[in-house]
């Protein structure tokens, strides 16, 4: 099964974006996680990125200062949609949650 990693292109390539990777690898371990930056690059529709969201059976989202872009709000609603599971990654007390 697979596990969609949605998050702002604002963080592509930075300490958050591997820090969150490496959560979601360590808390779902039998899943293979897709990160956009790092498994799919750029693709030319915004609809390509929502119909692998669609063969997901869980997308997990990134948020900035409380708020996730138009982008992730759109592969989110996509997931709903499919009735797939939708989670949000939070920092907590400097640990993400």
């Amino acid at each position: 099964m697979k596990i969609y990693y949605a998050h702002s292109k604002r963080i592509y390539g930075t300490l958050q974006e591997a820090q969150e990777r490496e959560f979601l690898k360590r808390e779902f371990p039998k899943f293979t996680l897709i990160c956009p930056n790092n498994d799919i690059g750029e693709l030319k529709n915004f609809n390509e990125y929502l119909e692998i969201v669609d063969s997901c059976y869980m997308i997990i989202a990134s948020e900035i200062d409380g708020y996730v872009g138009k982008g992730i709000f759109s592969e989110i609603a996509r997931a709903f949609s499919n009735n797939a599971f939708v989670g949000v990654i939070r920092e907590k007390e400097n640990n993400l949650s």
